[in-house]
């Protein structure tokens, strides 16, 4: 079992201000190699922007990104996650919320993100360890 604290303690979460624009948002989730942006205000989280949202509401409606603001396609009604639970325990909220990613918390203050790829990558390591024991059992 993996706490996500200790999970996200070498991960740094992409953050973008409010005011910068989806074009630079795009490049430094690029550069990050990663999905999503976490976007926050004086070191606090108050949304979240994902590939998904700039091909929804900038792409599709053919608006240009380097005018659009996040502040205009971010999701506010960010879910997230505290530092203490297990990176398994993450994979029933992404599901009921239909979610990529969740922000992680601790204390209130955020700590990182963990993303369905995280979490399925972590299960399917857990499964291969319970399948390789339960062949030692049987075998032995």
């Amino acid at each position: 079992m993996i706490f996500l604290s200790e999970f996200v303690k070498d991960q740094k979460a992409i953050t973008v201000p409010k005011e910068m624009t989806v074009s630079d948002a795009a490049k430094a989730m690029c550069d990050g190699r990663v999905g999503s942006a976490l976007v926050t205000e004086n070191g606090r989280l108050i949304g979240i922007v994902t590939e998904r949202d700039f091909m929804k509401k900038v792409v599709a409606e053919g608006k240009d990104p380097k005018v659009v603001i996040i502040k205009d396609v971010m999701t506010t009604d960010v879910k997230t996650v505290d530092a203490s639970a297990t990176i398994e325990s993450c994979f029933q909220p992404m599901k009921d919320y239909k979610c990529r990613h969740l922000p992680v918390l601790k204390e209130g203050k955020l700590v990182g993100i963990i993303s369905i790829r995280d979490v399925l990558e972590n299960l399917v390591d857990l499964l291969k360890f319970e399948r390789d024991q339960l062949k030692q059992y049987i075998q032995s």
